[in-house]
């Protein structure tokens, strides 16, 4: 059986870099005399990729958990969350079946339910951090949905078709057409793909593209029409489609900024290595 869609969260959340700064600037406003550490204050020690870092916390107030959780939301809204069962090679094609939409599904439940159960700190007059546990759960079913499109265009391209974004189906129906039609949509992404390249001063581009077209035509030429449309014109579609309800890496990095103010106040004593 296969395993059903889940439906995209529509949370329809927003959050603007001027929220963020004025959220750091009431932070910075209300701690700047609060430097001495009160009995009540806990040490935290933490590991960025250059520095050592410590500071105090009030735990009458704010738990280990609060903090640890808050990092591991501002982590993954960074990163990739979900595993990609998707296939890369003919071979891999011809073994792909309904178990790897068994497993994407398993891995997404799993990490559903792990996120669900992430803490936060009290919420405060201008920061809000539900709201990035909120989006950081959005980016998780935008993922999962991304990826279960992309095997689904390769086991069942009708339902693929039926629900995916209408600006990225065009890479599709050609694999529901005559293996001519499957061959000149795919050298057309080929040859779309260079231009973008050389748009960008790749010059090196197109005979290095060529040769790769002309070198997997010859092996199997089906396999990788398909491979090229679904792996890579359908996938960057759908990932263009849906990067854009993301938050960018600098909002994130700013928002952490006055997590780290709220939670430490004017505490934090870090020891870095050069880069």
């Amino acid at each position: 059986m296969k395993a059903p869609l889940v439906v995209l969260l529509a949370v329809g959340l927003t959050l603007t870099t001027t929220q963020i700064s004025t959220a750091s600037n009431i932070v910075n406003s209300k701690n700047a005399s609060n430097i001495n550490k009160p009995a009540k204050m806990k040490k935290y020690q933490w590991a960025t990729e250059l520095c050592e870092n410590e500071a105090y916390y009030d735990a009458s107030k704010i738990s280990v958990q609060n903090i640890e959780d808050g990092f591991e939301i501002f982590k993954r809204l960074t990163q990739v969350n979900l595993p990609n069962y998707a296939p890369y090679t003919p071979k891999e094609l011809r073994q792909l079946n309904s178990q790897s939409i068994g497993k994407l599904e398993t891995d997404y439940l799993q990490l559903s339910t792990q996120v669900e159960r992430l803490t936060t700190i009290p919420k405060q007059t201008n920061f809000d951090m539900s709201f990035f546990k909120k989006k950081l759960q959005q980016d998780i079913t935008n993922e999962y949905q991304l990826n279960h499109l992309g095997l689904m265009a390769y086991l069942d391209i009708g339902q693929a078709l039926k629900a995916a974004p209408k600006v990225c189906q065009e890479y599709l129906i050609p694999l529901n057409q005559s293996p001519e039609k499957l061959q000149a949509a795919w050298m057309s992404y080929t040859l779309e793909h260079i231009r973008q390249q050389e748009k960008i001063d790749n010059t090196d581009y197109r005979k290095n593209a060529m040769n790769r077209y002309r070198s997997e035509k010859a092996e199997d030429a089906v396999s990788y029409a398909k491979l090229g449309l679904v792996g890579y014109a359908w996938n960057n579609c759908l990932n263009s489609h849906y990067s854009k309800q993301e938050l960018n890496p600098e909002q994130v990095n700013k928002a952490q900024q006055v997590f780290e103010k709220i939670v430490f106040k004017n505490t934090i004593k870090s020891k870095c290595e050069m880069p």
